[in-house]
């Protein structure tokens, strides 16, 4: 149940206006149900780099190297743990806020594939673009 309360809180969050998940509204844009942490992780790392594109299209300067975006899942952490002491405080069940501490496993995912270059283990399924 907090698996499928998770994926509609995401979709929820992402699109509620709150400045700092804002940033994460492409991800409500294709939003898969029920997705895995790998998924979510490849889904975050690729709007990101997409993000990028069209920063450079503008003339601003892109982050190819994906720094700044530990920084934005960061943020996303801090609501996350937030929200959900507040959901406990207010509400009896333990479904809400286990949803958002699932949703706040995926930023973990995120952050520790970018610590540890996780993402090297993917280039074999891109090595027919070059």
């Amino acid at each position: 149940m907090s698996e499928a309360i998770s994926s509609l809180l995401g979709v929820y969050m992402v699109t509620s206006g709150c400045p700092i998940v804002d940033r994460l509204r492409p991800m409500g844009r294709f939003h898969l149900s029920m997705a895995s942490s790998e998924e979510t992780t490849f889904r975050a790392i690729a709007l990101y780099l997409v993000a990028q594109y069209f920063k450079a299209q503008r003339g601003e300067k892109p982050d190819w190297q994906l720094e700044s975006l530990p920084n934005i899942y960061l943020d996303v952490h801090t609501v996350n743990k937030e929200l959900a002491e507040r959901i406990r405080v207010a509400v009896r069940s333990d479904a809400a806020p286990n949803a958002i501490i699932r949703l706040d496993t995926f930023v973990s995912m995120i952050l520790m594939s970018l610590d540890t270059n996780q993402l090297e283990s993917l280039e074999a399924l891109f090595l027919v673009y070059y």
